[in-house]
């Protein structure tokens, strides 16, 4: 910056002093709080290096003004200059006293690192952001330039989380009892419902590249757990089973491909995943899954997705219920004027096992509405679910097992209440199992406390 451009700003400053002052003299000096409204506007009319060197005069005078730190990052960002707008951030941040200073500390960090490049740690520092925004305006920018870092990231990650209370944690038998060859045999405690807590827990996160206008690559991963505490009442029904018997973990390398022809909105994608299961402490099954699937944009409300999947189980406690399973699904999915969205899935599966009481053949058919808007401040959504399961034998009859399970949901999802952006979501769930074989006869009414982001 030139002396003469620096002498115009400051005596552009000083005539707003001296007319706000009323007074007159040939020498006027500026305050701080001056200084730093001149490099305000100096950023206001595009004018960064003006803005840069007022906010450097600043810290020359106070390292630890915070307002100056914030000015020189906005400055130095719109100059290419992220090294310095990155340390001026987190600098502000490190002197925040106040929310207005945290949330001003915080936004000015993450347009640093979204503009460096390093987006995730962007959407981190926006998160904070949003947790100190001072008004619903500030919110709505935030949730903006927060999808709009997250559509430019290459990486993709979800956190999931949730406590459940149930009445029937193991999956167990609603009856105590059970009958072979017409003779009544009552079941152990361990294969009877029993009242717990479940706490699931999951993380995933996916790479995506395009190669070209029409391919994009992906690689990702994922975590998935179930932890349990049985309530007295189980723990009395079943002495001898322990919580960590019920536990579960899973986890999953992905590697798949999107292709887009002449209409990118109907993509072709395919998805190789490679798993594995444990269950007890215990390595249940090895598994690898392909799937095909394709999207269908039907004007401006309607899509159809038709999907293919392939599955190989390799079964570690028992061979001969190793299995391979063959999916194919199609989803509707429609606007429901300017309120909702409503999707309806129907779908076949064939499993193929050495044993007669895994292989079967099921239909399954399932409805879910959400509402695009809020009721009460909440979003609401309802599920509803079918699926019919004809099995190849029965463990105990000579007649094949049939079993129909009814699953309905609804959840309550509260984006007013978020914490660093994420927002609180209730779901209540009621399942049902009939069966020819009253083992196989189950209840579960489950109701989770979860969290998801609000962006």
């Amino acid at each position: 910056m030139s002396p003469a451009r620096l002498i115009r700003w400051l005596a552009l400053c000083a005539g707003l002093a001296l007319a706000a002052g009323g007074a007159s003299a040939e020498e006027v000096t500026l305050t701080p709080a001056e200084m730093r409204a001149a490099a305000t506007h100096a950023l206001a009319v595009g004018d960064d290096r003006t803005a840069l060197h007022l906010a450097g005069a600043l810290l020359a005078r106070d390292p630890q003004d915070g307002a100056a730190l914030i000015l020189q990052s906005r400055a130095a960002r719109n100059l290419g200059d992220n090294a310095t707008a990155l340390k001026a951030g987190r600098a502000a941040w490190r002197l925040a006293r106040s929310d207005s200073d945290r949330y001003a500390a915080a936004l000015v960090t993450a347009q640093a690192l979204s503009s460096n490049g390093q987006r995730t740690r962007a959407q981190l520092w926006l998160r904070r952001a949003a947790q100190f925004a001072p008004d619903e305006r500030a919110e709505a920018m935030i949730a903006r330039d927060f999808r709009y870092v997250r559509s430019r990231n290459p990486w993709s990650t979800h956190l999931r989380f949730g406590i459940t209370p149930s009445s029937n944690i193991n999956n167990g038998s609603k009856s105590d009892t059970m009958v072979i060859g017409g003779l009544p045999f009552l079941l152990s405690g361990g294969a009877q419902a029993l009242s717990g807590l479940e706490i699931s827990y999951g993380a995933s996160t996916r790479y995506s590249r395009d190669l070209s206008e029409k391919l994009t690559l992906h690689l990702g991963g994922a975590i998935e757990g179930k932890a349990y505490r049985l309530s007295d009442s189980a723990r009395r029904k079943a002495p001898d089973l322990s919580a960590s018997d019920l536990a579960y973990q899973a986890v999953q390398l992905s590697l798949g491909a999107t292709m887009r022809g002449a209409r990118p909105g109907n993509p072709l994608d395919a998805t190789l995943n490679l798993g594995k299961n444990y269950y007890g402490g215990a390595h249940l099954a090895d598994y690898a899954e392909l799937e095909l699937s394709k999207t269908v944009t039907l004007g401006r409300r309607n899509q159809l997705r038709f999907s293919l999947a392939a599955e190989e189980q390799w079964r570690k406690d028992r061979a001969d219920r190793s299995s391979s399973a063959l999916t194919g699904q199609v989803d509707w999915r429609t606007r429901v004027g300017d309120v909702g969205l409503l999707q309806l899935s129907l779908g076949l599966r064939d499993t193929d096992s050495d044993s007669g009481t895994v292989a079967h053949s099921a239909q399954i058919a399932a409805l879910d509405y959400r509402f695009t808007k809020p009721v009460f401040g909440a979003y609401l959504g309802l599920s509803a679910a079918y699926e019919s399961r004809d099995y190849d034998q029965s463990l105990f009859a000579a007649r094949p097992r049939r079993d129909d399970k009814l699953m309905l949901g609804a959840t309550l999802f509260l984006p007013e209440y978020d914490y660093y952006g994420f927002a609180p979501e209730i779901s209540l769930s009621v399942v049902t199992n009939r069966s020819n074989e009253a083992i196989y006869e189950t209840e579960d009414l489950g109701l989770t406390l979860g969290f998801r982001s609000a962006f």
